[in-house]
């Protein structure tokens, strides 16, 4: 969010200005007024990102004021205002450094707005300038293939399992497969000339890689779309999924099989073209996104079984069987993963299941790791809901004082459970604090509408920075903040203006607007009639 500030020794035009933009940039800038040069400048302790000043000012001019405001904020972009249209004014105003714009009060709304969106444009111009974009992109390309790993190594260790979230990171990632459709797990380990396996991070195995995903891509180009990660572990994933939806009606045959026929011709033209053993083992059949830490076991068991391979083709069956013989290991990371994620997302029925799953793994992990490291999410957990001091020295204490070399795992489990309730208890009263702190907001602005009810004064009121409060009233009434105060003094201006006789100016007042035409240029923006027409 940016920080605007309005400086004019008149209210009409500071007010009318005030209420314009706050109306019309509500979710883009934090907006605030002065009446005053020296008003502004106690204002200017905030960031000033767009200063909209008279020119002509008691004591001390527009001018002077953008010099003062912008030795503290040098990126600081102004927007002058006069109501004189003589020529100096505008040559003085355009020869200041950070000047934008030059609006003639006598000029409508819409000249303002577009100064303040060419501001805006200048703000984002700087920070996108040039040089740091050139920059920031090349180091995003250097990162992508790190980045693009890390992915699919969180997918294959279930770490990700939303298709959404998956498909939202093909995208970002720019790679070519659909989380939406069945996806084929292949993998292979490559040997050189001297039988001697490849090892990951060696230039060699890099390279050796790199041709064998050309030859498997040469086969593949017209039917399949993939993606080769080269793994740790001295041996090569292939993501591969079917590119045209009538491949099929082409090849009678499933996708699978598809590729499974192509292996040995790959293989062969591995041998050579590259000189290079590969030994392919293939997940015994396509599968959806969320199966693939089990098709991902699978290879990797059947590489260990047969760790001699030889120019093999080998078929990792019954992957779909081996959740349950998954190893310690392997259970215990997602254990973690588990029981953060559900956590930190307040899921409690998911927590309990996981905890409830501790008995099959804490024979074989190293229970002061283990213990170090739950109690670590705990922490992370009580910090995320701003669990008050004596709650956060109760679960820290008995986490500390669990003696593990001593307790039982039934014990240790029950532990875990008392946390997780003593955790979620306080997670309920967190939000209800939080429900309890939005209506009492709504009741203040209730009883407050002909008073400052702008973003930055309310979040102040509650301690809050404006743009987390602004979320966190919205995840509470739905509503946008500034939408929700215009849909409460329009409202009560229609019940002034039923059942009362007063004027449309002292009502104007009343809901809070210091602008009469502007309270009359938004009831009938919004409402489609003039208030006056609304009455009769």
């Amino acid at each position: 969010m940016y920080n605007l500030l309005i400086v004019d020794d008149e209210p009409i035009i500071t007010d009318s200005y005030f209420e314009y933009l706050s109306d019309k940039y509500a979710n883009m800038l934090n907006i605030q007024k002065a009446y005053t040069p020296s008003e502004a400048l106690q204002k200017a302790h905030n960031r000033v990102d767009i200063l909209i000043t008279d020119i002509t000012m008691p004591r001390m001019d527009g001018y002077t004021l953008q010099k003062k405001i912008c030795q503290i904020w040098p990126k600081c972009n102004v927007i002058f205002l006069t109501g004189n249209e003589e020529v100096h004014f505008a040559q003085n105003a355009i020869r200041q450094a950070s000047f934008v714009d030059y609006v003639l009060k006598n000029e409508h709304f819409d000249v303002l707005a577009k100064a303040v969106n060419k501001a805006i444009e200048k703000i984002e111009s700087s920070i996108r300038a040039d040089e740091v974009f050139l920059r920031m992109q090349k180091n995003i390309q250097l990162a992508l293939p790190m980045l693009r790993k890390e992915f699919f190594m969180d997918v294959i260790n279930g770490k990700i399992t939303d298709q959404q979230a998956i498909n939202k990171k093909l995208n970002q990632y720019s790679i070519e497969l659909n989380a939406e459709n069945p996806v084929i797990l292949l993998g292979a380990v490559i040997k050189e000339d001297k039988g001697r396996d490849c090892q990951l991070g060696q230039s060699d195995n890099n390279l050796s890689v790199l041709a064998v995903d050309s030859v498997l891509s040469e086969h593949l180009k017209h039917t399949h779309k993939h993606y080769c990660v080269n793994m740790d572990g001295g041996f090569v994933l292939w993501f591969i999924q079917k590119a045209r939806e009538d491949m099929m009606d082409i090849y009678q045959g499933d996708s699978f099989q598809y590729v499974l026929s192509l292996l040995d011709i790959i293989q062969d033209s591995c041998s050579k073209i590259l000189k290079s053993d590969v030994s392919f083992v293939i997940a015994d059949n396509q599968c959806s996104w969320d199966e693939l830490q089990y098709k991902f076991f699978a290879i990797k068991r059947a590489i260990h079984r047969h760790h001699n391979l030889n120019e093999s083709i080998l078929i990792a069956e019954n992957s779909f069987e081996l959740q349950d013989e998954i190893s310690s290991e392997e259970q215990y990371k997602q254990f973690l993963q588990e029981i953060e994620h559900s956590l930190l997302c307040n899921d409690r029925e998911r927590v309990f299941k996981a905890i409830d799953k501790l008995d099959k793994i804490l024979g074989n992990v190293d229970l002061v790791g283990f213990h170090y490291k739950i109690s670590a999410i705990y922490i992370k957990c009580l910090e995320a809901i701003a669990a008050p001091f004596d709650v956060y020295k109760e679960i820290c204490s008995v986490l500390f004082s669990v003696d593990i070399s001593n307790i039982s795992g039934e014990n240790l489990i029950l532990t875990y459970k008392q946390i997780t309730e003593t955790l979620f208890a306080q997670s309920i009263e967190y939000n209800n604090a939080v429900t309890d702190m939005i209506k009492q907001v709504e009741e203040y602005i209730d009883n407050n509408l002909s008073g400052d009810l702008s973003l930055t004064a309310i979040s102040s009121m509650v301690n809050y920075s404006p743009t987390y409060f602004s979320k966190l009233f919205k995840k509470v009434t739905g509503e946008n903040f500034s939408d929700y105060i215009l849909a409460k003094r329009l409202k009560k201006a229609q019940e002034l203006l039923c059942e009362t006789n007063m004027k449309v100016g002292d009502i104007a007042k009343m809901v809070g607007y210091e602008s009469v035409p502007y309270f009359i240029k938004s009831f009938k923006r919004l409402l489609g009639r003039t208030p006056n027409d609304y009455r009769n």
